[in-house]
């Protein structure tokens, strides 16, 4: 019995045609930084999360904070990370909304300023 690319003969029956997973098996060409991601008859490679397929068929980091204008909130700026991006709180801010970049006055700014009225 003959299999088509990407199918093997069951060893254990010798009677049907299984998948051949490339990826477990390592005999995929997925690039540095990609992840082998097994298909019915074949695999994809694909890049990890905020990365993006490079010229060189390679996984490039993407800027999220190039592309996504306005992705942190007011008193804010975007840092851009290794597949990710953070919002950073400007000077007398702090971070309320987490991964949002919600900033609002900082406690210790706001208790000088009910203090002093």
């Amino acid at each position: 019995m003959l299999c088509g690319p990407g199918f093997t003969l069951d060893p254990m029956t010798g009677q049907y045609c299984i998948d051949v997973d490339e990826c477990r098996e390592g005999t995929h060409e997925c690039g540095k930084g990609q992840i082998c991601e097994n298909r019915r008859g074949g695999y994809h490679c694909i890049c990890p999360p905020g990365h993006a397929l490079g010229p060189n068929n390679d996984c490039v980091d993407i800027d999220e904070c190039s592309y996504a204008i306005g992705i942190c909130g007011p008193n804010s700026r975007c840092e851009n990370t290794v597949g990710s991006y953070r919002c950073l709180c400007g000077e007398g801010f702090e971070n309320i909304g987490e991964a949002s970049g919600t900033c609002q006055v900082s406690h210790i700014i706001q208790f000088r300023i009910d203090y002093n009225n």
